[in-house]
């Protein structure tokens, strides 16, 4: 009834007035409908009943609600005052959201009362606590006798040509050595000097790579690699920086062409300025051939004596430690022929005992996991 009664002033009050066009930033204001529900309309005016009701702004002073009186024209253009005397715009009142009391149940707590536990489950195993590390899988490599000449890498038959050991090592990263050294012969016997190399076709080396995988990669590497070799290849004397090797922010201490002597204490190394080298060549290259460029003998001694345990710690790939499984294996290998048993996980070493040097005496495999390196002597497997 009430609504009905608003929608009947409303209509009186357009006839009498007109419906007036939006000034002062006038905006829709809530509308009573003929259904009883509240509607949005356009602007227009309310009567002093409609505002009573709450339709419009009754909490405005008089002065307040005069400030808001608007000026209705008639149809020649002048104000009619009179009309205007008594309509009064009405601005809408900001929307206000209804807040709903909230009634918080005795029976649970809030989110500050309550107090989480991580309560472990007695029927499941707690995870631990770390990811498991890459050094953590288990890697066998075979472990020749003690009196063998040699290991078995490729690294020692090209220990005296440091250019092909740098480019076997390209062939080597990320792939089986069965599969890569076929290939790499093939590019040696190919481009056997690093002027050949230097020399080669982009697309012929590409051919030659093409089964191994990223061959467009590779072969820029080697022939980059050739070209760097000619225009600054390895001296005594002449070292450049690698940036974080062998241990993080090794290098930042030198600047990108700076030249450094035997003298100067800073990491630095003689192949620090060839392209395509990381530290799986590094070591490589340090094991096997810095030694003969410093004017070190580079072949293993033939008998352990005391003199030869001398010489040999006065060697390069006494202070390398590798992240590769291969290169671990022969150093514990190399280390266990003079005499010491070496720890490829923490590079530490100690005087191997009787049963370390016959077990090792013997060969087998070395297993590396779980942060230790194991040797399986051949009588024990």
């Amino acid at each position: 009834m009430l609504a009905k009664e608003m929608d009947d002033s409303f209509r009186k009050m357009v006839a009498l007035i007109g419906r007036p066009t939006l000034q002062n930033n006038a905006y829709p204001t809530p509308c009573p409908s003929s259904n009883g529900y509240i509607s949005t309309c356009p602007e227009y005016l309310l009567s002093p009943e409609l505002q009573s009701d709450g339709y419009g702004p009754s909490n405005l002073s008089d002065a307040e609600a005069s400030t808001n009186e608007r000026l209705i024209l008639s149809d020649d253009g002048e104000i009619n005052e009179s009309r205007s005397e008594s309509a009064r715009l009405v601005t809408p009142p900001a929307r206000r959201r209804k807040i709903r009391s909230i009634t918080v149940s005795p029976y649970f707590l809030n989110s500050a009362e309550m107090k989480i536990k991580n309560t472990a489950s007695p029927y499941f195993p707690k995870p631990p606590n770390t990811k498991p590390k890459a050094g953590d899988r288990v890697s066998c490599i075979p472990f020749p006798a003690l009196s063998s000449t040699s290991f078995g890498l490729v690294q020692e038959r090209l220990a005296h040509d440091p250019f092909g050991l740098l480019v076997a090592m390209i062939f080597l990263n990320k792939t089986r050595g069965s599969v890569a050294l076929p290939v790499f012969y093939e590019l040696m016997d190919r481009y056997p000097t690093p002027a050949d190399l230097a020399a080669a076709d982009l697309d012929d080396i590409v051919d030659i790579f093409e089964h191994l995988g990223l061959q467009n990669q590779r072969a820029m590497k080697c022939i980059n690699l050739a070209k760097a070799w000619l225009h600054r290849p390895p001296e005594k004397g002449k070292r450049y920086r690698v940036l974080h090797y062998p241990n993080k922010d090794d290098g930042k201490d030198i600047k990108a062409d700076e030249l450094l002597g035997d003298d100067d204490e800073r990491v630095a190394w003689e192949i620090g300025q060839l392209p395509g080298v990381g530290a799986y060549a590094i070591d490589s290259w340090r094991i096997f051939c810095r030694d003969e460029l410093r004017g070190l003998p580079s072949e293993l001694p033939k008998a352990p004596t005391p003199e030869a345990e001398e010489e040999e710690m006065r060697k390069e790939w006494t202070r390398v430690l590798p992240l590769d499984k291969e290169l671990r294996a022969y150093l514990r290998w190399r280390w266990l022929r003079n005499g010491w048993d070496w720890n490829p996980i923490t590079g530490e070493k100690a005087r191997a005992d009787e049963k370390t040097m016959a077990d090792a005496g013997l060969g087998g495999v070395i297993c590396e996991g779980e942060g230790s390196s194991i040797l399986i002597a051949e009588h024990e497997s």
